[in-house]
């Protein structure tokens, strides 16, 4: 995703927008409600969490993602948000405060030294505009090679019959240097 051609991200999908939802435990099931509440909280009682999915790292060397945005910035209307909810220790973004507004002129550059890293506990969760420019950490210091880190449900915030305007390959324009 977004440039990352590694296999050492591994996600399971367990609720998606469209299609069925995968059978899970009662307390994967109680995560998701916790999360739902929080984005609720934040966003309105009518505020779904849709292409839930739960990501691993399984590579001692997995890079960062590229930084980018999840919907496309040329929808300025678009209310989509990401989520971030920490299942074990280590789970951070590398983000770019305030690179989501003004709407009507959305940057594309950044210098590195704009890019902050955002580390997220568990029993948190980090929920962000989804025109913030944003990137998935890379690999966990000491991480061991084949086992799981940073194990973590990754979701987006959306309204109801809203659709969100996903880039799939990623906004290329973003330039970080």
């Amino acid at each position: 995703k977004n440039g990352d051609a590694s296999t050492g991200r591994r996600q399971s999908y367990l609720r998606m927008r469209q299609g069925p939802a995968a059978p899970i435990s009662e307390t994967c099931a109680a995560v998701l409600e916790a999360a739902q509440r929080v984005v609720r909280g934040r966003l309105g009682p009518e505020t779904l969490l849709n292409d839930c999915v739960v990501i691993a790292d399984f590579e001692a060397d997995l890079p960062r993602q590229e930084l980018h945005r999840d919907v496309r910035r040329d929808v300025r209307g678009a209310t989509t948000h990401g989520l971030l909810v920490p299942l074990a220790p280590g789970a951070r973004i590398h983000a770019v405060p305030g690179s989501h507004a003004p709407r009507s002129a959305l940057r594309g550059a950044f210098a590195r030294g704009e890019v902050v890293q955002v580390a997220v506990e568990p029993g948190w969760a980090l929920l962000w505009d989804g025109m913030l420019v944003h990137a998935g950490d890379g690999a966990a210091p000491g991480a061991v090679p084949g086992e799981p880190n940073r194990l973590r449900l990754h979701a987006y915030a959306e309204q109801p019959g809203e659709p969100r305007p996903f880039d799939d390959k990623g906004d290329r324009e973003i330039i970080e240097r």
